[in-house]
C-alpha cells in the first residue's frame, strides 16, 4: 500500500471548483484517478439496472415516482473531503441534489458493477466508506460471475452480505414488500433464462 501521509490533500470544495468533470474521486482528501474502463458487459449491466429503477420511477404513483436516480458517473459527496463516483444511486430525497451536479450525503441505495479495473476498490475502500457514512443498502453486482451481493446497514454496520443469482428475487429496504426480479440485470429473459 502506498504511503499517503505526505499526499496533497483536497476538499470537496476544491474538487467542485476544478473545471469540467474530473475523472477522479477523493477519499479523505486524497485524489485518486478513476480507472478508465470500456468493458461492454459493465456498461450493459449498469444500463439494465438503471432502466429497472427508471421503470419504477415512471410508474404512475410508483414507489420511486419522485426519487432521484443518478446514473454514473454521478458525484456523491460524503463529508468535506470524500467524493465518490458510483455507478448508480437511488434516493427518494431529491432535495439532496445540489447545484444540479452532485448528491450530498449518504443515499438510500448505491450500486457498483464490478469491472476488472474497479473490483478491488468497489469491494474494499468503497464498501468501507459506504458503511462509514451510512448508505442504507449497497449492491455489488458481478456481471462476470452472475451474482449480486446485497449489503444492508444494520446498527451502523454491514453484516455479511446476502448473495443473489439472476433467478432470485431481491428484496430491498427501499422497496419493502416488492421483491425485484433481477434476471434482466444480467442480460437474461425471465421465461427462458436465455442470455440476450
Amino acid at each position: 500500500m502506498p504511503d499517503l501521509s505526505h499526499a496533497v490533500r483536497f476538499t470537496v470544495a476544491d474538487y467542485l471548483g476544478w473545471p469540467g468533470s474530473p475523472d477522479c474521486e477523493l477519499v479523505d482528501g486524497v485524489q485518486s484517478t478513476l480507472p478508465f474502463t470500456q468493458e461492454v458487459r459493465h456498461q450493459e449491466v449498469v444500463f439494465a439496472i438503471y432502466q429497472h429503477f427508471l421503470g419504477l420511477q415512471l410508474a404512475t404513483d410508483g414507489p420511486l415516482s419522485t426519487a432521484y436516480i443518478g446514473l454514473g458517473p454521478v458525484e456523491l459527496v460524503l463529508g468535506e473531503a470524500t467524493l465518490l463516483q458510483p455507478d448508480l444511486i437511488v434516493d427518494r430525497r431529491r432535495d439532496r441534489v445540489r447545484d444540479g451536479r452532485y448528491f450530498d450525503g449518504a443515499p438510500e441505495l448505491v450500486v457498483e458493477v464490478l469491472g476488472s479495473a474497479t473490483a478491488v476498490r468497489d469491494l474494499g475502500v468503497k464498501l468501507e466508506l459506504y458503511e462509514q457514512f451510512g448508505v442504507q443498502e449497497y449492491l455489488v453486482v458481478d456481471p462476470h460471475n452472475n451474482y449480486l451481493a446485497h449489503h444492508r446497514l444494520v446498527a451502523g454496520r454491514y453484516p455479511r452480505p446476502m448473495l443473489f443469482t439472476p433467478d432470485t428475487p431481491l428484496e430491498l429496504a427501499l422497496l419493502p414488500g416488492l421483491p425485484q426480479a433481477i434476471h434482466a440485470w444480467f442480460g437474461q429473459r425471465e421465461e427462458s433464462g436465455i442470455e440476450i
